[in-house]
């Protein structure tokens, strides 16, 4: 069930602005374990090869085998070095010594981190700040070229002015529409070297990027901000500690002081009325009778408390639980939101499923097809949250709206 949970095409996209770095924990540790034996097989094929094909007289050459560390793999990419046009020098072929070749033996011994990249001697002065993540990092004092991995970290650095400071970007960010033209560079396994290569002065990513990857950049002397957010109201704090980092706290306020007062406002709005409907927010019904849900403690289900309606697995022990049908049929949700409709799960297909015709939500119609857009927008903590807000109230609760019309 959990290489499911984090490697199906749901998560993928729908979730995985989300999650927490513990519960994304599982799925790095299976890339921590492919970075630890890669290496080592690269280098006992060195040594196999050199065994096969060399004569004592060169394997004794001055230049020694590559040597590895249990320590020092923990620390590199996927490949076993920098390639010499990331760092600008030659690299001298391997060769063995004859007691390596005898023994076929690989030494471990410390060695420098593979991505390292020394930064110019007279490096401008940094400055100390504390990131979403309660992180202090060093940032320096003036920022003009930067890499998003995350999605409502692009949005955000666009929205404060400074988009056009990027020179790459993860897989999924796609708004606004300039940011589908940067270079890709991955998603959950960003290719580090490339980053580096790239020379950017501030990596920006959310609180699911692994502690391994952000030790890999800081080692080479990138540093790395968490813009995120656990709940809806801090999107705002997230926006203006970014515009701190990147020189914009002016252009950030206004987005940030903006943002605040139309989630107010819709909270405003919802706050007074007297129904609140039981509803029902379906991740992935891959299996439609053991569908995955929200629980408490995150993002969208603090959403689904600002939009009015009441997250009928608020008590499930799990922030992202995979329930069963008897479970929803107990509960009996009068509103069913499919965050998965984008993945070809539609409302009629929910009616079609064995014994959910007689759920209060089907029953009436109150079934809501998540567009692609809106499960961006209500997804990202950026500056598009207040326009998924919007949409949830409106499905929600549209008798609200209706009379702010009217009035």
């Amino acid at each position: 069930m959990l290489g499911r949970f984090y490697m199906g095409p749901v998560w993928t996209v729908v979730l995985w602005p989300t999650l927490s770095r513990e519960e994304y924990s599982i799925f790095s540790m299976s890339q921590f374990i492919r970075r630890m034996t890669q290496p080592l097989f690269m280098a006992a094929w060195v040594v196999m090869m050199s065994a096969c094909g060399q004569d004592s007289a060169t394997a004794s050459s001055s230049a020694q085998v590559p040597v590895l560390t249990a320590t020092s793999v923990v620390a590199r990419v996927p490949t076993a070095e920098v390639s010499p046009v990331a760092t600008g020098m030659s690299k001298p072929a391997p060769t063995m010594s004859p007691a390596a070749t005898s023994t076929l033996a690989v030494a471990l011994t410390p060695v420098p981190t593979a991505i390292s990249m020394p930064k110019p001697a007279a490096a401008e002065p940094g400055r100390l700040l504390v990131d979403s993540a309660g992180r202090e990092v060093k940032v320096p004092a003036t920022v003009a070229r930067l890499v998003s991995l995350s999605p409502s970290a692009t949005e955000i650095l666009y929205a404060i002015g400074v988009g056009e400071w990027l020179v790459g970007v993860d897989d999924f960010s796609n708004f606004p529409a300039a940011a589908k033209d940067l270079e890709r560079l991955g998603s959950f396994t960003p290719d580090l070297e490339r980053i580096v290569a790239m020379e950017p002065d501030l990596v920006v990513a959310a609180q699911i990027i692994s502690p391994e990857i952000i030790e890999q950049l800081s080692s080479a002397g990138v540093p790395v901000w968490i813009a995120d957010s656990r709940d809806v109201r801090g999107v705002a704090a997230s926006i203006r500690g970014l515009g701190v980092v990147v020189g914009r706290d002016s252009a950030a306020d206004v987005v940030a002081t903006e943002l605040e007062a139309r989630l107010e406002t819709l909270a405003d709005l919802v706050t007074d009325t007297i129904d609140r409907p039981r509803v029902f927010y379906e991740l992935d019904a891959s299996d439609p009778m053991k569908p995955f849900t929200v629980g408490s403690g995150n993002f969208v289900h603090d959403l689904l408390a600002m939009a009015g309606g009441d997250n009928v697995f608020v008590d499930a022990s799990a922030p992202f639980p995979q329930v069963s049908f008897e479970e929803v049929l107990a509960r009996d949700p009068q509103v069913i939101i499919l965050a998965d409709a984008p993945f070809g799960i539609t409302a009629t297909a929910v009616k079609e499923r064995t014994g959910w015709d007689v759920l209060s939500a089907v029953r009436n119609g109150r079934i809501l097809e998540v567009t692609p857009e809106l499960g961006d927008m209500i997804s990202r903590p950026g500056p598009r949250i207040a326009d998924g807000l919007e949409a949830l109230a409106r499905f929600i609760h549209p008798e609200a709206f209706m009379k702010r019309g009217s009035a």
